[in-house]
């Protein structure tokens, strides 16, 4: 065999992992390249094997009781409202969830548009699917799976050949929720005396294809409801290979079972977030949250309560501690050897963070971290960081509740042979919030403006600052950080303080 010459192969690899942070995602979701060992042939292909077909999904986030109604009852198709006590329940119940930035009101153009409407998809420099709509095409296949061979894709600049596209009308490609079904509710608000299978509003996409010639690619991305016209998540990477240093999904498992949300609860694909949703030009207008959590490499949807799938109609919608909007701010933290990325000079330094909850000295729920990875934030610039937060309360009227924020953040030196330098560590300092049932509001207590010292290094909370957060309101709480960082220059110890600043977004509606 004639060997491959190193810049060839090295194209290889490079060109793969390119692919592989294309196409990772959210939202959430199901974006994953994987390196298969056979191509796809013919038009069918295999039920996807996640290894995890004894596990049972989770039952309805809020199992129905007699008398009430689903809101799968009342979202209609084309994107229509029935309300079963005649009035505005049901639209002022949506409205309290979701915006005109969330995709609501409701698209009305038809349900049947998406019948032969043309998938397709490529991924921006920002490695973000861009999926989209546009004209017509004969989906081949059967009631089971359809595909139609699309064109060329570009990911990052680069072409994926031979791209096929699936789609899964009505049938979840995981096979959950098959048998389950809802009462149909008519345009008048009455019941129609039928019964709906509860995924026949769900399209599920997936397209295969072959990066570079040398790569075949297997690729889940989202799950589009033809009623509302929103998109969902479904799907998440189980099983990784690694290729010079870049993990590579090899598997993939439903969100439904692989991915929890706020206290560890599992909950069903479309009780999550919507990822986005998709206007009648054919455009996917997917949510911040989505793009920030692909570019990561967090593939697990949000959970903010935003789903109109979650309750039922007249549900009165409980009261939920909300964290959004987190900006980690490098004021003055430098990387003394410029050690990281390679040639990276020293007002480039980078991070790793872990930033946790609990509610009434509970278990701690990690609402936002970067997995031991590197974040790269400039001296003097600011990075938004990936995660969110949402926690029902369930009678907030009775007793004290009390919510502990913890941060772990360490700058991180990989290559200079340095010990990572710690900014902050968890529990040191704790910032807590009480709530006051006297009048629905929440404050910071204590003293969280400390110093501490140990053997991992030097550091102090130098500010913390949140107004008082009263029901339905959104305030941002502040926190200053000074560490005293150690770095080797050649054979020279140098160490000196530096800033940072944390800031969040507290919700209490």
């Amino acid at each position: 065999m004639k060997p491959f010459s190193l810049s060839k192969l090295c194209f290889i690899f490079i060109f793969a992992a390119l692919l592989f942070w294309a196409c990772s995602s959210p939202y959430m979701n199901s974006y994953y390249i994987q390196q298969q060992n056979k191509n796809v042939q013919g038009g069918g292909s295999p039920e996807p094997d996640w290894g995890g077909g004894d596990t049972p999904p989770p039952p309805p986030e809020q199992p129905l009781e007699p008398g009430t109604i689903s809101m799968f009852s009342v979202i209609l198709r084309d994107g229509k409202l029935a309300e079963p006590n005649h009035d505005t329940t049901v639209y002022t119940q949506l409205a309290g969830k979701l915006s005109a930035s969330d995709g609501f009101p409701f698209a009305l153009y038809p349900t049947n548009k998406f019948t032969d409407w043309k998938f397709s998809s490529n991924f921006s420099a920002a490695n973000v699917p861009e999926m989209q709509y546009s004209g017509t095409v004969q989906w081949e296949g059967s009631e089971e799976e359809q595909w139609y061979n699309g064109s060329n894709a570009s990911a990052g600049g680069n072409t994926i050949s031979s791209m096929k596209y699936f789609r899964y009308c009505g049938k979840n490609p995981f096979n959950l929720y098959t048998n389950d079904e809802y009462d149909l509710y008519g345009e008048d608000g009455n019941p129609t005396g039928e019964k709906e299978v509860l995924m026949k509003r769900f399209i599920f996409y997936r397209f295969t294809g072959n990066g570079g010639g040398v790569v075949s690619l297997n690729n889940y991305l989202v799950a589009v409801d033809t009623y509302s016209k929103l998109v969902f998540s479904f799907a998440k990477p189980v099983e990784f290979k690694n290729v010079l240093g870049n993990q590579v999904p090899t598997k993939w498992a439903p969100v439904d079972i692989v991915s929890t949300g706020p206290g560890g609860k599992k909950y069903r694909f479309y009780e999550y977030d919507p990822s986005g949703y998709v206007t009648e030009d054919g455009t996917f207008h997917m949510s911040a949250a989505y793009k920030n959590n692909l570019a990561s490499g967090n593939y697990d949807p949000a959970f903010t309560g935003k789903s109109p799938y979650l309750g039922f109609v007249g549900d009165v919608q409980k009261p939920m501690f909300k964290i959004s909007n987190i900006i980690l701010k490098n004021i003055s933290i430098k990387d003394v050897g410029g050690d990281y990325p390679i040639a990276g000079g020293t007002d480039k330094a980078e991070f790793r963070y872990e930033l946790k909850l609990r509610h009434n000295n509970g278990e701690w729920d990690i609402f936002s971290t970067n997995n031991g990875n590197h974040l790269s934030i400039d001296r003097g610039s600011q990075a938004d960081l990936v995660g969110n937060y949402a926690l029902t309360i369930e009678k907030p009227e009775e007793g004290t509740h009390r919510i502990d924020i913890s941060c772990d953040i360490w700058e991180n030196d990989p290559l200079a042979g340095n010990a990572d330098d710690v900014i902050i560590k968890h529990e040191k300092s704790l910032f807590t919030l009480v709530y006051d049932e006297a009048d629905n509001s929440w404050s910071l207590t204590g003293n969280p403006v400390q110093s501490y010292k140990d053997d991992d290094g030097e550091w102090k909370v130098t500010a913390v600052t949140m107004p008082k957060l009263e029901s339905g309101q959104k305030e941002t709480m502040t926190i200053g950080i000074s560490a005293y960082i150690w770095d080797w220059i050649a054979v020279f110890k140098r160490a000196g303080w530096g800033d940072m600043e944390l800031s969040f977004d507290v919700e209490w509606k």
